[in-house]
């Protein structure tokens, strides 16, 4: 095992998820360590597990929708394991007394179950599990539409309305403004600041794309979409809409344009998010994102302890 300080300068051998990417990191927090397991033949990197430290707290990812160990698809999860356990030795030496990770929803990987599992098999606690939804994009996404989504997505289009990206159409800041009315007359908290959210798309331009849904001049839906994984896997981050157009539902004529722009570029995921916090359902959000067709997979956080070791 190889452990940085800070952000590594070198690479695995594997597609990294945009939340493991060093651009990433460089243009947020960077981790505290970031631990690589090396393949002890070729010497590339197999397994990378960035880690924060808040006091005697590690964290998982810091303020991203998802940390913990990205890893080479081949890899065993014995191997794995072994990682792990060093990691936990080495925290252990530095006085940290618990390791949260925060997983990635279920739908993103065919081993997820077993990459669960590893957690719960080292004596991680589940903490919470958030219910999150997803898009399959291999599927016809105006097929799988409530018959009252349907009719909201149609009213949409009588009246005229279009979607497009945003990026030199309105100015970041005008699109924050927008998204933390939206926010703050829903009583959700905002998680990024201005400055922040106007940085994602000039720091990392290629992961970010803004998009809207006018009537003639006036935005009425927004949301940022995030390009998790290349051509294979989009977020949806940040929805908004505005409060005299509640009856149109802009977001389901949103959803859809974008559904369309993601599709033939070969993404066969679109990640709605989730639908819950710390594990206490929405019922009215997970209700709505069902209406759109939407699946639900399980997002687990894991604890290790009061005492890590």
């Amino acid at each position: 095992m190889t452990i940085h300080l800070g952000v590594p300068s070198v690479s695995p051998s594997f597609a990294l998820d945009l939340f493991q990417q060093t651009a990433y990191w460089q243009a947020n927090t960077p981790p505290t360590w970031v631990f690589d397991y090396e393949h002890p033949v070729t010497g590339s990197i197999q397994a990378r597990f960035p880690v924060w430290c808040e006091g005697t707290q590690a964290l998982s990812p810091h303020k991203a929708t998802f940390g913990g160990i990205a890893f080479a698809p081949d890899l065993e999860m014995p191997v794995l394991q072994e990682f792990v356990e060093e990691i936990i030795q080495f925290l252990q030496n530095q006085g940290v007394k618990s390791l949260q990770v925060n997983c990635f929803a279920a739908c993103y990987d065919a081993h997820a179950e077993a990459y669960f599992q590893l957690f719960t098999s080292l004596g991680f606690i589940l903490l919470y599990e958030e219910y999150n939804q997803h898009l399959d994009l291999r599927k016809d996404f105006r097929q799988g539409l409530h018959p009252s989504a349907r009719r909201r997505l149609a009213k949409c289009k009588r009246a005229g309305m279009y979607a497009q990206p945003l990026q030199g159409v309105l100015h970041p800041n005008v699109v924050y403004e927008f998204i933390l009315a939206a926010r703050q007359r829903k009583g959700y908290p905002m998680s990024i600041s201005a400055t922040s959210f106007a940085e994602l798309f000039d720091k990392i331009p290629d992961a970010y794309m803004q998009w809207g849904v006018f009537d003639q001049q006036t935005l009425v839906a927004t949301c940022t979409v995030v390009l998790v994984r290349k051509s294979q896997i989009a977020y949806y981050f940040l929805p908004a809409d505005h409060p005299n157009y509640q009856a149109y539902s802009p977001s389901i004529f949103l959803i859809d344009a974008i559904v369309q722009y993601l599709q033939p570029l070969g993404f066969h995921l679109f990640d709605l998010g989730i639908s819950s916090y710390r594990g206490v359902l929405n019922v009215g959000l997970a209700r709505f994102k069902k209406n759109v067709g939407a699946i639900f997979s399980p997002k687990p956080c894991f604890v290790y302890g009061n005492n890590v070791g």
